[in-house]
């Protein structure tokens, strides 16, 4: 991902909002973005048919319609792409009502910087490829030969650790395997339960190289006293669907007892059904002054 041009389409009818996010996206120094800007609903619709970008951001405000519109039709239209809504001001019942209608993130124009902009793309592509990942998996799972029982990931007793990839995965699976592998962001999947059921080396490296999982481990472990509470709350209600996705900064705690500070994005993953079904986790260490 880090290698690899990545194409955002911006739908706004205010050329200024180009200008501003087409100069943030410049700034980025680990990723080269190509963004093009439509204005209108329908341009936006010839676009989202062509299905030629791998993220979008809706403004909220258009001219006869609203961006929930637009975003309903996309996928609507069968556009799996990370979708990611802008407004110029922040209102908790549209960023619900985005998320139930499938928006990756939820940005307001005044609050964002170029990290924070980057940092929202990163995280929608990890999602989406995640969320591909887990129904490709459970597309194999379902066509297993008989006889052959598929397994459905490492037992409840104990979760394991992230290994080499399997030789068998292609396409978005065997894609989303490489960023997770490689990526310098600690990625996890877990459980509704908050069981982990896999992580990536970086997550891995935050704690020890050499992390071993006990039986039974769970995310909440992980966190320093203080913040086990709010984010086991946050997991509860993932887990019924009542949101979406979860973001704030995050103290955890190594093996050794340091405490260390984290941006952290939890997000649902939802079946083919629209059913809860697992946890993506992003944590990205942060950097505090000495």
């Amino acid at each position: 991902m880090e290698t690899e041009q990545i194409k955002v389409l911006l739908v706004d009818d205010d050329q200024g909002d180009f200008e501003m996010i087409r100069v943030m996206l410049a700034k980025a120094e680990h990723q080269e973005y190509a963004l093009e800007w439509v204005s209108s609903y329908e341009e936006a619709m010839d676009a989202f048919d062509a299905a030629e970008h791998d993220v979008y951001f809706l403004d909220y405000f258009l001219e006869d319609r609203t961006g929930l519109d637009l975003l309903r039709e996309a996928r609507g239209r069968g556009i799996t792409s990370p979708i990611i809504m802008l407004t110029g001001r922040g209102s908790r019942k549209v960023d619900m009502e985005a998320m139930e209608l499938g928006a990756s993130d939820y940005l307001v124009k005044g609050l964002i910087d170029p990290d924070a902009l980057e940092r929202a793309i990163r995280h929608a592509l990890e999602r989406a490829e995640g969320a591909q990942a887990v129904r490709e998996k459970r597309e194999r799972e379902m066509g297993a030969p008989a006889g052959k029982t598929a397994s459905a990931g490492p037992p409840a007793s104990g979760p394991v650790a992230a290994g080499p990839a399997p030789n068998d995965r292609v396409g978005d699976a065997a894609r989303f395997q490489a960023i997770f592998q490689a990526t310098r962001s600690g990625v996890a999947l877990i459980d509704l339960e908050g069981r982990i059921h896999d992580v990536n080396p970086s997550f891995a490296g935050l704690f020890s190289p050499a992390l071993r999982w006990t039986e039974g481990i769970s995310f909440v472990e992980l966190l320093n006293e203080s913040d086990k509470e709010p984010v086991a709350k946050e997991l509860e209600a993932l887990a019924n669907g009542e949101a979406g996705r979860f973001e704030a900064a995050r103290r955890f705690m190594t093996k050794d007892g340091e405490v260390f500070w984290t941006h952290t994005t939890m997000a649902l993953i939802r079946n083919d059904e629209g059913h809860p079904d697992q946890v993506l986790v992003v944590v990205e260490k942060a950097e505090v002054a000495g």
